[in-house]
């Protein structure tokens, strides 16, 4: 059998000479498979360019918020006082112009190629930074200008108080006004603006001007021997109408000149302030040495060795000036007591009008009403006239001198307001708000009638018999703060609800008896007893939380005493009233306790 043989077409040999794609080239299916290819490979580097271009944009753009930032902090650096070219603001835009050269350098090396597309958006945040480096540079100059505007005019005017001759007014001013003409020129202040400010400034100059004209150099020295400008002196000048008077303008002023009268009354305010210093200091100095007047006082009434020896020459010394610088009324006082104690004068503190005015000044001073030097002179006037015993009269100004402390205010709110309550139980007003209307300068007479034409008799009675109760209640080592505090677990010695309610209660007998069976009131309790009821009733099962004084021996002298038991007098716990009542415990004070009978 024979195979078929098929012709090959074409030329070579067999099918090895044969291309592999010569059929394919050819036909139609071919082309679509090249041209897919192609479009592939293209779709890819378009996408490659694409995905180059985003990223660029995209760092372009966060480049351009970054210079942006850098760009603002730029100018922040020129406005912090810290930057050593603040007060220059002139040099900030060659600063800023090398800034930017620096910043478009270090970009262009960053993009390299692609810097042309960084540069416009660049460029235009660095142009928007140099335009409001250009207002930052116009500010700070206005600013500094200011600024220094400010403390030159600043200077100036604290520097007229320091001129020591007319001819430094005249000239600085002029000065000054050369100096605020330049500012003007430069812009800062408009021509209505400067005016009114040189008006301002002449207006000062000429105040001080006058000023220094009226002072006159004229000095006074001060009770503590200080040399300080005589403003009394110079009221009295600024007001006489024979004195003349030149603004800086050199205009003379009449008395009815408003500037002038504008002196007047500023002037008169620093003489007021003035006198009320001296006479503070004055008294202050007058309280020193009033002191050791009172301890000399007390050994010649205990007639001591050292009181007998004081004694001779006591009112030639207190006269002399011995004991410093006092007041007339403090000396006419202690001098009135010392007659007393030797029996020259008559002691009239046991007379109706010595028994008022020891009544008056135990609430004034007790209530903190006397806080001041000036305030305690109605003490001295008291002594002055022969109302008080020597033992109440230093007791008296011990108190106010310690109301002057701020340690004695609780003890004195407390009792203000005891006294208070009482006075109002009975329809009355604060007895202190007579004193303070009165003022400081009120003499003993005018403070006397005041008391008597505002306060009946029972008010009187009533606030001298609440005085009494809280003067043996600290004798008892009770304080007058938990005398006049609310009774309680915690305070068993309370005793103001009680007071008050006994000054209502005994405007009816029954109704007292009734209120306070718990007192053993007597059968035959009147309302004429009321006051005189023992004060020792109200201290029954009440015990003292304060340390007792050793008691004095039998005709034993205050001085004796105290030197006897000095060093033993108890200090734990003592308040204010009861360290200054301590002589008080030693001696019988009829006044303090003219009802009261102690159980010592």
């Amino acid at each position: 059998m024979k195979l078929p043989r098929y012709q090959q077409q074409g030329t070579g040999v067999g099918r090895a000479s044969r291309s592999l794609t010569a059929g394919v080239q050819t036909s139609g299916l071919g082309n679509q498979i090249s041209k897919g290819i192609s479009n592939v490979a293209n779709k890819f580097l378009d996408y490659q360019i694409k995905m180059q271009v985003a990223e660029r944009d995209a760092k372009v753009k966060l480049k351009t918020a970054e210079a942006g930032s850098q760009i603002a902090n730029k100018l922040l650096e020129f406005q912090d006082p810290r930057n050593t070219n603040y007060l220059n603001p002139s040099s900030w835009e060659n600063e800023y112009s090398d800034y930017e050269t620096q910043v478009i350098d270090n970009a262009k090396q960053e993009f390299g190629n692609d810097a042309k597309y960084f540069l416009p958006s660049l460029i235009s945040k660095l142009t928007e930074g140099r335009i409001k480096t250009k207002n930052l540079v116009f500010n700070q100059i206005l600013k500094n200008q200011k600024n220094a505007y400010e403390t030159e005019r600043a200077t100036y005017i604290d520097g007229i108080a320091n001129y020591t001759r007319l001819q430094e007014f005249t000239a600085n001013f002029e000065i000054h006004k050369n100096s605020m003409e330049s500012y003007r020129k430069n812009g800062l202040h408009g021509d209505a603006e400067f005016e009114e400010q040189i008006k301002k400034d002449k207006y000062q100059t000429s105040y001080k001007y006058i000023e220094f004209q009226a002072i006159a150099n004229s000095t006074v020295v001060s009770p503590t021997g200080q040399n300080n400008i005589d403003w009394s002196g110079t009221l009295r000048r600024l007001k006489d109408t024979k004195n003349k008077f030149f603004d800086i303008d050199g205009n003379e002023l009449s008395v009815d000149d408003d500037l002038r009268q504008k002196l007047i009354a500023d002037v008169g305010e620093k003489a007021k302030t003035q006198k009320a210093l001296f006479t503070s200091e004055l008294g202050m100095q007058q309280l020193n040495n009033i002191k050791p007047l009172r301890r000399d006082l007390i050994e010649i009434q205990a007639k001591t060795p050292k009181g007998m020896e004081i004694q001779k020459n006591f009112l030639t010394d207190l006269s002399s000036g011995k004991y410093g610088e006092l007041s007339d009324t403090q000396i006419e006082g202690a001098a009135r007591l010392y007659r007393t104690i030797i029996k020259e004068d008559a002691d009239k503190s046991d007379t109706p009008a010595g028994v008022l005015a020891n009544t008056i000044l135990s609430v004034l001073v007790n209530s903190g009403a006397v806080d001041t030097v000036a305030e305690q002179n109605v003490i001295h006037l008291a002594a002055k006239q022969g109302l008080l015993k020597l033992e109440r009269y230093d007791k008296l100004n011990k108190k106010s001198e310690a109301n002057m402390k701020e340690i004695a205010k609780e003890n004195a709110m407390y009792y203000k307001r005891a006294i208070g309550m009482v006075a109002k139980e009975l329809g009355q007003k604060d007895p202190t708000s007579i004193f303070k209307n009165l003022g400081p300068d009120a003499s003993m007479d005018q403070l006397l009638q005041a008391f008597d034409d505002n306060y009946d008799e029972e008010t009187f009675k009533a606030i001298l018999y609440i005085d009494q109760i809280l003067e043996y209640g600290e004798k008892k080592g009770i304080s007058i703060k938990e005398m006049l505090t609310l009774k309680n677990d915690m305070n068993p010695n309370g005793m103001i609800e009680d007071l008050t309610k006994y000054v209502r209660s005994i405007k009816n007998e029954n109704f007292a008896k009734q209120t306070f069976s718990n007192f053993q009131l007597p059968t035959d309790f009147t309302l004429d007893d009321a006051y005189t009821f023992s004060a020792e009733n109200w201290f029954k099962g009440k015990k003292p939380t304060l340390p007792q004084m050793p008691p004095k021996k039998e005709n034993e002298g205050i001085v004796e005493y105290l030197l006897r038991i000095k060093g033993k007098l108890p200090t734990d716990g003592l308040s204010i009233n009861r360290g200054i009542n301590i002589v008080d415990n030693l001696e019988t004070n009829a006044f303090v306790l003219p009802i009261i009978q102690e159980q010592e």
